[in-house]
This record gives C-alpha cells, structure tokens and sequence, in this order.
C-alpha cells in the first residue's frame, strides 16, 4: 500500500494536470504553482516609502531614480521597497544588480533575457514581469519571446529527462570542454608574457 500523500493535496489542487503520468523529481525544489499573481499577494514586510525611508536607503532610492529616469520615488518598485527593511540585504543586491547587469561581454538584452528564462524557470512572477518589461524596453520582440519561452521549455523538460535517465555526460562533450580551458588557460598565459 502506498504511504498517505495528504500533504500534498493543496498542491494538487493547484497545477494543472500533467499531460503525461510522471513520478516527482526530488533533487528539484518544489515550487507551487498559484493560482494567485504574486501582485495580489500581501507581502511578509511591508513597502518602504521614500518619506519613511532612513538616510542611507534615500540614497539608493535617489540612485535608482536618476539610473532608471524615474519621474519620482513613486515609480520605484516594490521589490526594492521591501528589500529596504534589511539595509545590509537591500544595499548588496542592489551593488550586486549594479555589476551583474552592467553592459560587459554581453549587451543589456541578452542579460535581460536570461534573467527572464532563469526567473520562468524558477516561477518567479514578480521577476517575469519585471524582467519582460526591461526586456521589451531594451528591444525584446514577441518572436524573440516566443522564442525565449520555447527554449526555456526545452530546456527544462531535456534537463530533468537527462537526469531522471541518470545520462552520463559524453566523454567528447568532456574533450571538447577541456581542450577549450587549455586554449583559454595558454591565451591568457601568453598575454601575461
């Protein structure tokens, strides 16, 4: 007989019914599906307001108003807002966002996008939305969209067949890894020369 499942029954009630019976995979994190959107949603702490905010969260919100071309601390939002409740955790993501998201080897679109494929993967509605918006912002088509989500599905359903199988990873996939550090590894050791 099998052992009771009574606590997954919210879940269940939930997620829409897989096409295909498939058993849970338990190396990944479970993240309920809601019927909810994350907007309607009441938050664990409270926004920080502009007005109520101490001198060093002012700052930052004057930075993100000025590096965003805000019309005012109104625009900026939420999640910086309650971030604001923990100095140390609101002031180092926003350092870390700075450098992360920064133009580099790749351009603000394609950073955008993956932040967009990571927060799908991750069912992060709040990032979805907030990513898609910078994402279209800076260019992003519905083809490129399309395309995006397509991969991002892709790449969910190989990964988990991939590990479910237990598929060892290819001894050229290893070679061809390998032999690029090396080359990597004597480029960067004949620029230092």
């Amino acid at each position: 007989m099998l052992p009771s499942l009574f606590f997954l029954r919210p879940l269940l009630r939930t997620r829409p019914a897989p096409s295909l019976p498939s058993a849970p995979l338990p190396h990944l994190p479970s993240v309920p599906f809601s019927s909810t959107p994350t907007s309607r949603k009441q938050p664990v702490l409270p926004p920080i307001p502009y007005e109520k905010a101490d001198a060093r969260v002012k700052a930052i919100y004057d930075e993100m108003i000025a590096q965003f071309e805000l019309k005012g601390p109104h625009q900026i939002n939420d999640f910086w807002k309650i971030l604001a409740n923990h100095y140390p955790t609101f002031k180092g993501t926003w350092d870390r966002m700075q450098t992360v998201m920064a133009p580099g080897a790749l351009d603000p679109l394609v950073k955008e996008m993956i932040y967009l494929a990571v927060s799908t993967t991750n069912g992060c509605d709040y990032c979805i939305a907030s990513h898609a918006a910078s994402a279209r912002k800076l260019g992003m088509t519905d083809e490129m969209m399309g395309e995006l989500q397509a991969v991002v599905a892709m790449a969910s359903e190989t990964n988990r067949l991939a590990f479910g199988y237990r598929v060892a990873v290819d001894p050229m996939y290893e070679k061809m890894y390998a032999k690029s550090n090396e080359k990597k590894v004597a480029e960067r050791d004949a620029k230092k020369e």
